[in-house]
């Protein structure tokens, strides 16, 4: 009988310890959430366009080497775009630290998404891990077409003629700088199969 009561009482203590653990990893959660970051921009259910500037402040810990990455989904869940917040002060330290991002993302132009903004965890540590994500609706965006040359040497009977030179056409955001807008795509050299 006794066996059976120390049994029980080593379950109950072991089933008391899981839920003090659940429930002091979700209070870290929560206050990852409220109290380790400050979003300035974009605010919550805002409409964003691509490239969007991400801004805010966040605790010395979010950084590592200054920076902390950023994610751009869908509604969907598929990635539409990253990059990296900046420290725009000292990091070193655990006071809130102002930081900003510019994104580049895919933008469809329909539908809603979210701003993921992870803490950077370099050790890879699940308690180390944390989030905060904003709610986005992204704007349709008026488009123009565009027509890049790519070199292609299996076209190119001889060197460097103009048969080698490729055309394809793409569709780009109506800015106030398309020719700088269309330089960037050319230097991504973003090619499909049916292309190249």
């Amino acid at each position: 009988m006794k066996k059976i009561f120390n049994i029980i009482l080593i379950i109950l203590i072991g089933a008391a310890l899981i839920i003090i653990g659940l429930n002091y990893n979700k209070s870290l959660k929560k206050e990852a959430n409220n109290s380790s970051i400050i979003i300035n921009t974009p605010l919550n259910e805002e409409e964003v366009i691509s490239p969007v500037i991400i801004s805010g402040e966040a605790k010395g810990s979010w950084f590592f080497e200054g920076t902390f990455p950023i994610k751009i989904y869908d509604e969907n869940n598929n990635l539409l775009g990253q990059g990296i917040a900046e420290a725009k002060d000292d990091w070193m330290t655990e006071n809130f630290i102002p930081f900003e991002a510019q994104i580049d993302f895919n933008n469809s132009g329909i539908g809603n998404g979210w701003i993921v903004l992870e803490k950077d965890n370099p050790s890879g540590i699940i308690e180390n891990t944390e989030e905060a994500r904003i709610n986005v609706r992204f704007k349709n965006e008026p488009q123009r077409e565009i027509s890049l040359y790519y070199y292609n040497p299996s076209k190119d009977n001889q060197m460097c003629s103009k048969e080698g030179l490729v055309q394809v056409k793409r569709e780009i955001p109506t800015t106030m700088t398309p020719i700088q807008d269309t330089i960037k795509l050319l230097l991504k050299g973003e090619l499909t199969h049916e292309e190249v």
